[in-house]
């Protein structure tokens, strides 16, 4: 599962869609999309407040050598 994908994963795993988070973050939601794809990538303020709304660890989101289904187990079991 590539970085932008599992990030777009999070998100709709928490409910929220590209607009509710955009709105949350007080950006567009093509900002929202592009970074979901991995054409933009956020700033490090904004990684860490993205991860606060959904409420995982800024690295589960972004970091380069995370485990990517360690992280995947976790949300889906809810830790």
């Amino acid at each position: 599962m590539k970085r932008a994908t599992f990030f777009s994963f999070i998100r709709k795993r928490k409910g929220l869609t590209q607009e509710e988070l955009a709105r949350r973050l007080g950006i567009s939601q093509t900002l929202v999309s592009r970074y979901e794809n991995g054409y933009v990538i956020p700033s490090p303020h904004r990684r860490r407040y993205i991860a606060g709304i959904l409420r995982v660890k800024v690295r589960d989101l972004w970091e380069k050598k995370r485990d990517e289904y360690t992280t995947y187990y976790k949300i889906r079991r809810g830790e």
